[in-house]
């Protein structure tokens, strides 16, 4: 018999999108599948949607909640599924109806293997038109990878490692180690749950077809994640890639990689909020503070040298002041508001 696979959804003010996506589920050409649908404390018409679906089939779970966040759908999703396999699909997203089968082939072929596809990426406006279709995935002449950082570091580069979306996971080594999303995390949540179960992994399988399709509406873009958890997330995810690092006994390269990449990451979350968080200077101050003092971030700091910013922007960091980052960018607000006024 066919080995279960279940394919846990969280849905929140879903309503528009949620019946699209259970029925790319349930078109799967692989057919021993467990759905668990696990209901976040939706405002609108998600739960109703959602048990008329599970009166239709009888493979499909629905459990409600209340709003905890996706990580914590996930981990409830989890803690009840029998599948032998499990995947996760956003509410807003669909999957190809060979999806699964190519998936668990890939798996059961390699054990103790991270099995990854690629992604297409459908970019909405805001009435919902595609505006632009970009399809994400990682050439390389073998499927079968050995699990060193090179692998993980494409992964990281084209954006594939930090979806849960289009990956397998073998259950047993879930729940052997305890694996769950980490809920203090509102924002890189994903990434970390990723690093920490690539830890177990001997190999990456990469199925090198767009099988999971995601949908990028103008709500789901990074400017909406509330920018002091992206501080957090930024910090944890730079500890775990140091510990697949020493795992995998990476050397100087793989290293000083990995800094450039979480400094870009702290970058770009300081412009962030600093431009878009309405908290006072002196708050602003207080928390870049923290950041500026933190050991991840001095341990990255070291590669400043060598990542593309604006001339200004890299002399005013170099002196390591708060103060001196928040004017800068509060002088960047002023110009970009008197730029789309006119003046």
């Amino acid at each position: 018999m066919e080995d279960l696979v279940t394919v846990i959804v969280p849905v929140y003010n879903g309503e528009k999108t949620i019946k699209r996506c259970i029925e790319s589920i349930l078109n799967q050409t692989y057919r021993n599948i467990e759905i668990i649908i696990v209901n976040d404390g939706s405002e609108d018409n998600s739960g109703q949607i959602c048990r008329m679906l599970q009166s239709q089939c009888n493979n499909i779970v629905f459990i409600e909640q209340e709003n905890c966040g996706a990580s914590e759908a996930r981990n409830a999703g989890i803690r009840i599924a029998r599948g032998r396999y499990i995947t996760f699909l956003d509410c807003d997203d669909t999957i190809y109806e060979d999806f699964i089968e190519k998936m668990h082939m890939s798996a059961e072929q390699n054990s103790d293997a991270l099995v990854v596809t690629g992604m297409k990426v459908l970019v909405l406006d805001s009435q919902g038109r595609i505006l632009k279709i970009n399809d994400k995935i990682v050439k390389t002449e073998k499927n079968v990878l050995s699990m060193d950082m090179r692998f993980v570091v494409i992964l990281h580069e084209n954006n594939l490692l930090a979806s849960v979306g289009n990956k397998l996971y073998d259950a047993r080594i879930l729940l052997r180690n305890n694996l769950f999303f980490g809920c203090r995390h509102i924002s890189g949540e994903d990434l970390l749950f990723n690093l920490q179960y690539a830890r177990y992994m001997h190999n990456i399988v990469v199925v090198n077809e767009p099988l999971y399709t995601y949908y990028l509406a103008p709500e789901n873009t990074l400017h909406t994640a509330p920018q002091r958890s992206r501080f957090c997330s930024i910090q944890a995810t730079y500890r775990e890639f140091i510990q697949v690092l020493d795992k995998f006994g990476c050397g100087k390269e793989a290293y000083e990689f990995v800094c450039k990449a979480i400094l870009e990451e702290f970058l770009f979350a300081i412009r962030l909020y600093c431009m878009n968080s309405d908290e006072s200077m002196f708050c602003k101050m207080s928390v870049l503070g923290g950041i500026l003092k933190s050991r991840e971030y001095k341990e990255v700091f070291r590669f400043y040298d060598e990542v593309e910013m604006l001339p200004l922007f890299r002399r005013i960091l170099k002196y390591n002041n708060a103060f001196l980052i928040c004017l800068y960018f509060v002088f960047a607000k002023l110009k970009h508001k008197r730029k789309r006024c006119g003046i």
